[in-house]
C-alpha cells in the first residue's frame, strides 16, 4: 500500500532552466510516462528526477540529517514540475524557542493536474497524533510554511494545505537506523492526464488514511531502509 519508486538524490546542482521543465516540452503530463520534479533548495539548488506520472514516488535526499544534527540550516525546500511550483516552501528541520532541534523528515506533494498540464503544488500536510510508536513527548506538530520573497513563516496557506507538520526530535531520530531521519518527499498525481484518463496514486498517500497512527509512517520507513542494506 505504502511502497513508492525511490528517488535517491546524493547532491544539489545549481538551478537552471524553468520551474523543472524541459525546453523541448510541451508540459503535457501522461498517466505512465516519464514526468519531471525538482526538489528545490533556497530557491537556488535544485535535485531533479525523472518518475514515471502517478507512480507513487518517494524522492530521497541523503545525509540530512547528518548536515542538520548538531547545528539546524534551517534550509527552505519546494517543488516544481513541469512549469510549476509548489504553493509554498518547507523547512526540514528547526530550532524551538528552548533550543530543542526539530526535523520534519516526511513530507508529501500533491502534483495536481489537468488535460493541459501541471496546474498547481499542494502539501499535504498536517498533524496526526493518535499515539502509534513514537510517543507524544518526543513529536511536536509545528508551523511548517514558508512564503518565497522572505524566510519568515506564512500566517495563512491554500487549501487543502494546512500548513504544519509533525516534527522529531533528534532524541527520536537518533534511535533509529541510519538514513530514517534524512529528508523523503513523497510525491503523488491528482486529476486528469493529457489523454484525460484520472491519476490514482494520490489515494495511496498517508493522509488519507486520517485514523492512523504514525507507526505507519514510521513502519514504511523502516522497510525501506532494511531494504536497502
Amino acid at each position: 500500500m505504502f511502497l513508492a519508486a525511490v528517488l535517491v538524490v546524493t547532491a544539489l546542482c545549481t538551478r537552471s532552466g524553468q520551474a523543472c521543465m524541459p525546453s523541448n516540452s510541451d508540459g503535457s503530463v501522461t498517466l505512465g510516462e516519464t514526468t519531471f520534479v525538482c526538489l528545490v533548495r533556497d530557491n537556488a539548488a535544485y535535485a531533479l528526477s525523472k518518475p514515471r506520472a502517478d507512480r507513487y514516488s518517494r524522492l530521497t535526499y541523503d545525509q540530512t540529517y547528518e548536515e542538520n544534527r548538531d547545528d539546524c540550516q534551517e534550509q527552505l525546500f519546494h517543488i516544481e514540475s513541469m512549469g510549476v511550483q509548489s504553493s509554498f516552501r518547507k523547512r526540514y528541520c528547526t530550532e524551538a524557542d528552548d533550543g530543542t532541534l526539530l526535523f520534519f523528515p516526511i513530507l508529501t506533494a500533491i502534483i495536481n493536474v489537468d488535460e493541459n498540464g501541471v496546474t498547481d503544488i499542494s502539501w499535504d500536510d498536517g498533524c496526526y497524533f493518535t499515539d502509534g510508536s513514537v510517543s507524544e513527548s518526543v513529536q511536536t506538530c509545528v508551523a511548517n510554511a514558508y512564503g518565497f520573497n522572505t524566510s519568515s513563516p506564512i500566517d495563512s496557506v491554500p487549501a487543502p494545505s494546512q500548513g504544519s507538520d509533525t516534527a522529531l526530535t533528534r532524541e527520536v531520530c537518533d534511535s533509529e537506523p541510519d538514513g530514517f531521519c534524512d529528508l523523503a518527499v513523497y510525491v503523488a498525481w491528482t486529476g486528469k492526464d493529457s489523454n484525460g484518463n484520472y491519476f490514482g496514486s494520490s489515494g495511496r498517500r498517508f493522509s488519507v488514511f486520517r485514523d492512523y497512527d504514525l507507526q505507519i509512517q514510521y513502519d514504511a520507513m523502516r522497510l525501506f531502509l532494511l531494504n536497502e542494506k
